[in-house]
């Protein structure tokens, strides 16, 4: 595994390095680099592996909703993981309050 990113992993880099909090949905990261899942999939792993990103995975915030809940956050260099964990997580957090807000079952 080379320590160069690949043009798949600058394109999913660039994706979260643009995002306000440095962190998005997987599927929104995807929807940026434009990827199709297999690569994208396979990028996410590479960088996960290389200490570049974390994945954090949530449940469903409805049970009528399906999908992909993981959010990923961007690591800076010289940054503890930990940091890109939570940045992850507030990012989930503020949009589960968004759709709290506005959801209704019926």
């Amino acid at each position: 595994m080379s320590t160069e990113p690949s043009r798949t992993a600058t394109m999913v880099l660039a994706a979260l390095a643009g995002s306000a909090e440095n962190a998005l949905f997987a599927a929104q990261v995807r929807a940026a680099a434009g990827l199709d899942n297999t690569r994208f999939e396979t990028t996410l792993a590479d960088l996960e592996k290389q200490g570049r990103i974390v994945v954090t995975h949530h449940s469903a915030p409805d049970r009528h909703l399906a999908g992909d809940w993981r959010t990923v956050g961007l690591v800076h260099t010289g940054a503890s993981p930990a940091r890109a964990a939570e940045a992850a997580r507030r990012y989930f957090d503020r949009w589960l309050r968004q759709f709290l807000q506005h959801h209704r079952c019926t």
